[in-house]
C-alpha cells in the first residue's frame, strides 16, 4: 500500500529540499503498484530523468531500511490478531494489517507542520508545474499521479472508515479471494483500525525518524 506522504517527507528531510525530481521520483513506485492495482499491468517509471531515477532507486533504498526496523512488526501483528479475532480471514486480516500500517503512518505525520509542507511542495510541483512526471506516455498514470495530489489523498486517511474502504477496495482486486474483506466485514475493520491507529501511528513515527537519520548519513 501507498505511503506517498511518508516517502516525501523522508525524502524531502535527506535531500534537504534541493532536488524536487527526487522527490518526485521516490513517490513512483507507489503510483505504478497503485497503477498495476487498478488496470492490472505494469507501467515503466524509469528513464524519465536521471534525477527521477535517483528518487525511485531511494524509495527502494528507504523501503528497505523503514522495513528492517523493530517498530514495524508492532505495528502489524497486534492488528492482525486483533482482525482475526473479528472474524477475518486469516489472509485478509495479514493483508489489512499491512496496508494499514502504511496508511495509517501517513495519517500520524500530519499532525506535524515539517511533514505537510514537504507534501504541499511535492504537492505544487505536480499540480503548478510541467513535470517529467506528467510527460509520462501513459495517461492512466498521469491522471493517477495528479488526481492523488489534487484531491490532497492523504487527509482522506484520518478517518477510519474511509481507511476500512480504501483497504477493501484494494484486496478485491487480488485474485486470492481469502484476502477479500466482506461488505459486512468492512465496518469491524474500521472500528479495529480505530483502536489501533495512535499506537500504529506512533510506532510509525519512531521507525520514520530513524530512517531519516541513518538515511541522512547514508
Amino acid at each position: 500500500m501507498p505511503n506517498i506522504l511518508a516517502h516525501t517527507h523522508i525524502t524531502t528531510s535527506v535531500f534537504s529540499g534541493r532536488e524536487r525530481d527526487i522527490v518526485l521520483g521516490s513517490t513512483l513506485p507507489d503510483f505504478a503498484g497503485i497503477h498495476k492495482a487498478l488496470h492490472g499491468e505494469n507501467v515503466p517509471i524509469r528513464g524519465l530523468s536521471v534525477q527521477i531515477d535517483l528518487g525511485i532507486d531511494f524509495h527502494h533504498t528507504t523501503d528497505s531500511f523503514f522495513g528492517a526496523q523493530p517498530e514495524v512488526p508492532e505495528m502489524t501483528v497486534p492488528l492482525w490478531t486483533d482482525l482475526t479475532e473479528a472474524g477475518l480471514e486469516v489472509r485478509a486480516a495479514r493483508a489489512s494489517a499491512t496496508m494499514a500500517a502504511d496508511i495509517l503512518l501517513d495519517a500520524a505525520l500530519l499532525e506535524f507542520d515539517e511533514p505537510r509542507q514537504n507534501f504541499r511542495r511535492a504537492r505544487n510541483a505536480v499540480i503548478t508545474e510541467r513535470t517529467e512526471v506528467l510527460m509520462h506516455h501513459d495517461k492512466r498514470f498521469r491522471d493517477i499521479v495528479t488526481a492523488f495530489f489534487a484531491f490532497n489523498r492523504p487527509y482522506v486517511y484520518q478517518n477510519s472508515r474511509t481507511v476500512a474502504e480504501i483497504i477493501a477496495r484494494r484486496l478485491a482486486t487480488r485474485q486470492d479471494p481469502r484476502e477479500a474483506v466482506l461488505p459486512e466485514q468492512r465496518g469491524t475493520l474500521a472500528d479495529v483500525l480505530s483502536l489501533h491507529a495512535e499506537r500504529i501511528g506512533g510506532l510509525g513515527l519512531s521507525a520514520t525518524s530513524a530512517t531519516i537519520e541513518y538515511l541522512s548519513t547514508y
